[in-house]
């Protein structure tokens, strides 16, 4: 094993137990300027990648002890090296050994004897490939850090309203209704606490990996407990609110991620909703293929354009602004979308509402528990 010329420069481990070909690959890459490590056989290999976290491996398949096949295996089962990208050297051409070495996560092959020019060529484009994957990767840690720094700050401003809150009522300057409005500030504090503490449990597990709780929710009880969240709303602008369901209703799903998801869509039914009309909420009693519960919020607004209706679930995708508020930022439908599916339901869109020339309606399911 050679020491980088230079740090800067793109690192390649080379891993065959041909003494020719390693020096033969060596030499090529060295005067394209790339830094080089040499490994005879796959222990060796696997310990130059986890020490020096190259950014491509050029790796042989048959090779005394260890082939290449285990060696790409272990090093896509190590956090640090899975990223490295495995490119197979290979005189074997038989279609079989090309899936396997696909299967165990490898990027590609370059069959022997090859020429200077084709490995030139096959190293640059997949080191591109590593360069666009480390800067995506970079950016992605970015912007965890800076939602997690958000997210403490915004600890501290809950903390501290809740702590002036708390403090108002236990020194009884809180009377009459307005200790009525403190009480529900406080509890409202409560529960955005909750929601941010999820959230912030969400990053660090990172979304692909994060699976939700399976208990079983009354979505009746969750609904009154949204609904009392946005009570103060829905008097100023003298909303009503109709529901139609059985008394009890039980899913099975994460009651924190529901919570959440029946924040955005009321919501957003609140906000658009046109004054002096009523949101409703329908739970189908009835039990539905597959065992799945049927749930419908509508409100009387605007119908959303049929520009808008195709891309209401992407991430940053905003409808138009009905009303003169600052519109949101194009995240919540998105995230009820993932939530549901996660949990195992669905949801869709209506708009207008079926019957009628107006209003937004959201259809949702969710595994019942009968």
């Amino acid at each position: 094993m050679i020491e980088p010329k230079s740090e800067k420069s793109p690192s390649i481990l080379v891993v065959d137990d041909n003494l020719t070909i390693r020096h033969f690959l060596d030499q090529c890459l060295t005067a394209n300027g790339y830094s080089v490590y040499l490994a005879k056989d796959g222990e060796k290999g696997i310990r130059a990648a986890r020490e020096n976290l190259p950014d491509l491996v050029l790796l042989d398949i048959i090779m005394p002890g260890m082939d290449g096949f285990e060696v790409c295996t272990r090093l896509k089962q190590d956090p640090d090296t899975q990223g490295i990208p495995v490119l197979f050297i290979t005189t074997l051409h038989d279609v079989e050994i090309h899936k396997k070495a696909i299967e165990c996560g490898g990027q590609g092959f370059i069959t022997k004897p090859f020429s200077e020019d084709l490995l030139n060529a096959y190293v640059k484009i997949f080191l591109e490939k590593k360069k666009v994957f480390d800067a995506v990767e970079t950016r992605a840690d970015s912007q965890n850090r800076f939602m997690n720094m958000g997210i403490h700050d915004l600890n501290n401003l809950l903390f501290a309203v809740s702590s002036n809150l708390e403090l108002a009522m236990l020194e009884g300057e809180a009377k009459g209704d307005m200790r009525k409005h403190i009480d529900r500030s406080l509890f409202i504090l409560r529960s955005v606490a909750g929601m941010v503490h999820k959230f912030q449990e969400m990053l660090k597990l990172g979304c692909s990996e994060y699976q939700p709780r399976t208990d079983v929710v009354d979505m009746r009880k969750l609904l009154e407990r949204t609904v009392s969240i946005f009570e103060g709303e829905m008097q100023s602008e003298n909303l009503g609110f109709v529901f139609r369901g059985p008394r009890v209703c039980k899913v099975r799903g994460d009651w924190d991620l529901l919570e959440r998801v029946m924040m955005n869509l009321l919501g957003n039914a609140v906000e658009f909703a046109r004054a002096g009309t009523d949101i409703s909420f329908v739970i189908e009693s009835r039990r539905s293929e597959k065992d799945m519960v049927k749930f419908f919020l509508t409100n009387h607004c605007s119908p959303l354009p049929e520009k808008y209706r195709e891309g209401v679930f992407e991430m940053f995708r905003q409808g138009p602004q009905i009303k003169k508020r600052q519109r949101g930022k194009g995240i919540g439908l998105h995230f009820c979308k993932s939530a549901l599916e996660k949990q195992g339901g669905s949801i869709w869109i209506e708009s207008p509402i079926k019957g009628q020339s107006q209003g937004f309606g959201v259809h949702f399911t969710l595994p019942g528990v009968f």
